[in-house]
């Protein structure tokens, strides 16, 4: 059954943290580790949403429950968010799998 990692933050409202925030953003490391790891064939998607009110979604998806449970393992996915926690707000992390109602595609 496939499933979801929904990590859900809030853009920082100091202008230091903000900036931080930005540095780490642009520095290219997220989105290496993340092709990595499509490439690894451990996440079949990934992809980034947000609002205007600076509220931002990471949307991963899997093919099963053990691709998430390789990412899960994997020590550089844990120092990457305690990297990143004192630079946002509210960081969440959410495992979803298909509700009932879902269309199978």
């Amino acid at each position: 059954m496939a499933v979801v990692l929904s990590v859900e933050w809030d853009n920082a409202k100091d202008e230091s943290r903000y900036k931080r925030y930005g540095e780490w953003s642009r520095s290219g490391r997220a989105r290496v580790y993340w092709e990595k790891k499509v490439e690894e064939g451990i996440v079949k998607n990934i992809s980034q949403w947000a609002d205007n009110t600076g509220h931002l979604i990471l949307w991963i998806e899997f093919v099963d429950i053990d691709a998430f449970a390789k990412l899960w393992a994997d020590e550089e996915f844990h120092k990457g968010w305690v990297e990143w926690n004192p630079l946002v707000d509210n960081l969440r992390f959410r495992l979803l799998r298909r509700g009932a109602m879902s269309i199978l595609e």
